[in-house]
């Protein structure tokens, strides 16, 4: 269980990031979008963590094949769909100079975060709460 309190710890403070991020650089929202999918990422991989090995990745592809093969989370479509839709519009942040950033990338990486988090978070918190060593 350490991994995945490690990464959700990361999640908590990506997620504290992400919620700081507009106040505090207002000129450059679109990195927002990358700060919420980094706080997805980490959630992911907290849930993976508690799962069996099959699931475990490293890279961003083998990320999409265990979301993909977890009978858990591939039933939820909302859930697939979020989770990839943060990862295109960050990846398009990071690597394409010229996209530009609407309020409305900014509200669906928002409600898109908000999905993975409802699938997850509960999830990720009543295994590590169980597995709390005092």
């Amino acid at each position: 269980m350490t991994d995945a309190r490690v990464h959700h710890d990361r999640y908590q403070y990506m997620r504290g990031l992400y919620d700081a991020y507009p106040p505090a650089l207002p000129a450059h929202r679109d990195w927002e979008i990358v700060v919420g999918f980094y706080a997805a990422l980490h959630l992911v991989q907290a849930y993976f963590c508690t799962k069996n090995m099959r699931f475990q990745a490293a890279r961003h592809d083998q990320r999409m094949a265990a979301i993909r093969s977890s009978p858990e989370l591939n039933k939820s479509r909302p859930f697939v769909q979020a989770y990839k839709m943060l990862q295109d519009v960050s990846e398009q942040v990071r690597y394409e100079p010229g996209f530009k950033v609407a309020g409305t990338d900014l509200q669906l990486a928002k409600a898109n975060l908000e999905t993975v988090e409802r699938m997850l978070q509960a999830k990720v918190n009543r295994i590590l709460a169980a597995h709390h060593s005092p």
